[in-house]
Order: structure tokens, then C-alpha cells, then sequence
């Protein structure tokens, strides 16, 4: 019975770490959104583009989503194949969260792969493509932050308040 306890409050706490860490996915995304698209496409596209390389040459927002992907992945997986609290029903509502990441997790691919290395990392696009290269970024980026916000939905289901009578 004491196992049982215990590992259900584990459960509990990679609960709270996938709530977490995609409340961090989606807050960066929406970070991304309100401050670097006005200084990318409002203005000189190009010139802002310079500048955005030089503001990045050290670093890269991939280092902060890297290690918050790694632990979205494992504790969802976790949650799926190891937890003892979860219903069926509820453990739909972690798949679901699971699948909206992963569809995040191929646009990001896109984005970098098609946008963020032309486009920022090289500067190997012509000058008159960044606007529209920019905007699909901008689209896309919004999908990146819907479909986390659905899966924290989905997620915040599996949240109960206990009410004790006394």
C-alpha cells in the first residue's frame, strides 16, 4: 500500500513537470512572437536581419527549447507508460498533449531547417524574400503557440482540487 502511495505522488510530480515544462515551450514561443517579429519585420527587413544575426552570435533561442523538449518528451512518456493514477480517459488527455508537441516539434523542424538557417543564420536569401519568409515564420510561430496552449488545456484536466470534510 505505502509503494502504491509513493509512486503515485511520483506520478503527480512528472504531472506537474509536463505541465511545466510546456508552460515553458509555450511562454518562450509567445516570447518569440511579441519580441522578435515587430524587430524583424517592421522597418528595413534586411537591416534588421543583420542586426538580429549580430544580437545572436553567441547564442541561440535552440538552447533554451532543447533541453525543455527533452523533458516535455520524457515526462509525457513517462506519464503514458509508467504512471498508476491516470485513467484511460485521462491518459488520452497526456496523448493528446504528446501529439500536439510533436506536431510543434515538426514545424519547429521546419522553421529552422526552412527559415531560420537561410534566413537568419546564413543571410543566403535574396533581400526581397525576408518579408515573406519572415511572415510564414510569424504563422507558423503562432501555430506553435496554440497548439501548446490546447495541450496545457488538456493537460490542466488532469488536475483535481481534493476537498476534505471535517
Amino acid at each position: 500500500m505505502k509503494t502504491h502511495l509513493k509512486n503515485r505522488g511520483k506520478d503527480r510530480v512528472w504531472l506537474f513537470v509536463a505541465f511545466l515544462s510546456m508552460c515553458a515551450l509555450l511562454f518562450g514561443e509567445l516570447f518569440e512572437q511579441i519580441v522578435f517579429v515587430p524587430n524583424w519585420l517592421i522597418g528595413d527587413v534586411p537591416t534588421n536581419m543583420m542586426h538580429f544575426r549580430e544580437f545572436k552570435h553567441t547564442t541561440d533561442p535552440g538552447m533554451y527549447y532543447f533541453p525543455i523538449a527533452i523533458i516535455v518528451i520524457i515526462s509525457h512518456i513517462r506519464l503514458l507508460f509508467k504512471s498508476s493514477f491516470l485513467t484511460i480517459v485521462q491518459k488520452k488527455a497526456v496523448k493528446t498533449s504528446l501529439l500536439l508537441f510533436s506536431i510543434v516539434f515538426v514545424i519547429t523542424i521546419f522553421v529552422i531547417v526552412g527559415i531560420n538557417i537561410p534566413v537568419i543564420d546564413q543571410g543566403s536569401i535574396l533581400d526581397e524574400q525576408y518579408s515573406s519568409k519572415l511572415t510564414l515564420w510569424a504563422i507558423l510561430n503562432m501555430i506553435r503557440i496554440i497548439l501548446p496552449a490546447y495541450a496545457l488545456y488538456k493537460l490542466s484536466t488532469l488536475f483535481t482540487l481534493n476537498s476534505s470534510s471535517n
